[in-house]
């Protein structure tokens, strides 16, 4: 049986490089979506390892995967009205940023200071 893909990440910007390395370094695979052709984004990925699939967000294959999809790690660049956003919050499935993926890997017990903006935010 192959190992299940939990993980999707919205947006392949530097945002969603880092999240796409912290997965594969722990060794989960996952999904990135983006909205240009991947082929023009895929080389910022390692893909050797077969733990990742690029996809653009209109691909009809994202509905092969969603079901036993668990969590979207959203990039600060989309907005939380976008569609497959709006699809995971509906099917009660968590969305996270990078940040707070980052957070559930840390493993230290010392005391962390983070810094974060988003214009999703108001202050």
């Amino acid at each position: 049986m192959s190992e299940k893909i939990i993980y999707a990440i919205l947006g392949p910007g530097v945002s969603g490089e880092g999240a796409a390395k912290l997965l594969s370094e722990h060794q989960s695979k996952f999904i990135v979506i983006g909205n240009e052709d991947p082929e023009d984004w895929r080389g910022k990925f390692d893909f050797s390892s077969g733990k990742a699939i690029c996809l653009h967000e209109n691909d009809k294959h994202i509905d092969l995967y969603f079901e036993g999809l668990e969590i979207l790690v959203l990039s600060p660049g989309i907005p939380l009205s976008h569609p497959l956003v709006q699809r995971f919050r509906d099917s009660g499935k968590e969305v996270l940023n990078e940040i707070d993926l980052g957070y559930r890997y840390w493993s230290t017990k010392k005391k962390t200071r983070c810094l974060y903006w988003s214009d999703r935010v108001k202050w």
